[in-house]
């Protein structure tokens, strides 16, 4: 039987190479167990990719692989995610798993052991662990029956790109990240995640081994790239809102990022439930 294999994928963008040296990119070499292997996916604009490439490469890291974004760039990192979950599938097979990591956010050093615990055990198809928010005063705890789709069509009980872990199987069936989205990229793909598997395929590590740093150059902190993608995000998914659960999640988009648009989503969802 194949061993079972787990890859990390992080993706870099917005010339941040100082916070992936020392921040993420550290958290996984010092891994009580290391992975099989580390895919780093270049998210920046052609010069500062080289420059990147070449740090990295001088550090001579075994198992490190450094390379471009060949998807759509600049959308919340889903096209750099997308090429690594590629490359990793041609690397170590779709039978294994990814553990993503922003090149801001840390793990800490149990987390990768603590994931190989869990998989030799039960092979799920996603595991999320709890995670600590640098910006809030306790962790996200989440039960199964908070990661359900209502829950993230409305806001988000936890789930970041830093706590996912997905067996690359997963991921080509519900065709990775939506590049046309700036924000809720998370969201987007566990409704996807969810209405096709369930929770029956997801495990929860119920430690706080995540943690999440906010910054100003970062997706949350870009008001406006918010909004754009809250439009798109509200678009796909009216079909699946109730008139109760739409409006709760309207009040949270604007309380959380002044979004302005509820009466036009409000509009068109009428008009999707007259003529359906």
């Amino acid at each position: 039987m194949k061993k079972i294999e787990i890859g990390v994928l992080i993706a870099t963008s917005m010339d941040r190479i100082d916070l992936l040296l020392n921040r993420s990119l550290n958290s996984v070499l010092n891994q009580s167990i290391l992975p099989h292997l580390l895919v780093i996916v270049d998210d920046n604009e052609e010069e500062i990719y080289f420059s990147n490439k070449c740090i990295i490469e001088r550090m001579n890291l075994p198992n490190v692989f450094y390379i471009k974004n060949t998807r759509k760039r600049g959308m919340s990192g889903t096209g750099a995610w997308n090429t690594g979950i590629d490359y990793l599938s041609k690397k170590i097979g779709v039978s294994d798993y990814v553990a993503i990591l922003d090149d801001d956010d840390y793990w800490d050093s149990s987390y990768l052991k603590a994931t190989n615990s869990i998989i030799k055990k039960s092979e799920p198809k996603a595991i999320f662990s709890y995670l600590k928010r640098e910006d809030c005063k306790h962790p996200h705890k989440f039960e199964y029956e908070d990661l359900n789709v209502k829950n993230f069509l409305v806001g988000n009980p936890g789930i970041q790109g830093s706590n996912m872990i997905f067996k690359l199987s997963a991921l080509e069936e519900i065709n990775g990240f939506d590049e046309n989205l700036r924000s809720c990229t998370d969201r987007d793909l566990m409704i996807r995640f969810l209405n096709e598997y369930g929770i029956k395929e997801i495990e929860i590590n119920p430690n706080v081994l995540v943690h999440h740093c906010v910054g100003h150059k970062t997706v949350t902190s870009n008001i406006e790239a918010k909004k754009r993608g809250l439009d798109v995000f509200y678009k796909k998914h009216l079909k699946k809102y109730n008139k109760e659960t739409l409006i709760s999640s309207l009040e949270r988009s604007k309380k959380l990022f002044n979004y302005s648009k509820s009466d036009e989503i409000i509009k068109l969802f009428k008009e999707l439930k007259f003529n359906g």
